[in-house]
């Protein structure tokens, strides 16, 4: 049997670098250098320097603005697509959590105009919609417009949503926000045309004229749902729900 060798590996010395922002020299492991080029000795070197030179870590970092100071601060993509980089310390985001007058400070994330115009929120935090958030005490974040109408008018009951009249997303004034359920929510989208439906569906095989066209051709004129939907690669249900009006029901 082999015997185990007791030679140990003894470990690479540190390498010396200087920073390239404040030029004071420190050290670093040899394995790191592998993964990072080491630039800089800190990492509030490393966010001026990022600042001074962006495009040198344009591939990898983002620049962010706090929430709370509005200092600007790098940070990776991979954190930015997850949410992340809303603070540049823990300092700024705990003392986001000890706000002493949150309302006051909500009303400073939003750029208030006239009675009449569109009050839009400045922050970042705005989801996929275009919808803005605002990040309250105990870490909860709620939709910016709903917020905005709960310190205006009072607390929004269970059940209810918060309309826009004025159709953006992103807009707070008070003014332009009515309470309604979801169908009416929904009723509202749909009267403006902002509803996903008919063609603008990804997952639509039929266009409003091959609707109509089989409506005109075949609702008075009896065939076989399998044959109409193989001219048109569909099902038979649903050239059936299309001359019974259950699908498509706005077009006639």
């Amino acid at each position: 049997m082999r015997a185990k060798s007791t030679t140990r590996h003894s470990p690479r010395p540190p390498v010396e670098r200087t920073c390239a922002q404040c030029g004071k020299i420190f050290l670093i492991a040899p394995s790191a250098l592998e993964h990072s080029p080491a630039r800089c000795c800190s990492r509030s070197c490393r966010d001026a320097y990022t600042h001074l030179h962006p495009e040198i870590f344009r591939r990898c970092r983002v620049i962010k603005k706090c929430e709370y100071c509005g200092r600007e601060f790098s940070v990776t993509r991979s954190k930015a697509a997850r949410g992340w980089g809303r603070f540049c310390s823990m300092s700024c985001k705990g003392a986001t959590m000890r706000i002493s007058n949150p309302i006051t400070h909500f009303w400073s994330l939003v750029e208030v105009r006239g009675p009449e115009d569109c009050w839009l929120w400045k922050s970042d935090t705005l989801d996929k919609g275009g919808y803005g958030h605002y990040h309250l005490y105990g870490g909860r974040n709620v939709p910016a417009h709903r917020y905005a109408y709960e310190i205006t008018f009072g607390p929004i009951p269970d059940g209810l949503c918060a309309c826009h009249v004025c159709d953006h997303p992103s807009c707070c004034n008070p003014a332009h926000l009515f309470l309604g359920d979801n169908k009416e929510n929904t009723r509202d989208r749909q009267s403006k045309g902002r509803g996903i439906r008919g063609e603008r569906s990804h997952l639509a095989k039929l266009t409003a004229a091959d609707v109509i066209e089989i409506r005109a051709n075949y609702t008075k004129r009896p065939e076989l749902y399998k044959n109409i939907g193989a001219r048109y690669g569909i099902t038979d249900g649903a050239i059936y729900r299309i001359l019974r009006r259950k699908n498509w029901m706005w077009l006639f």
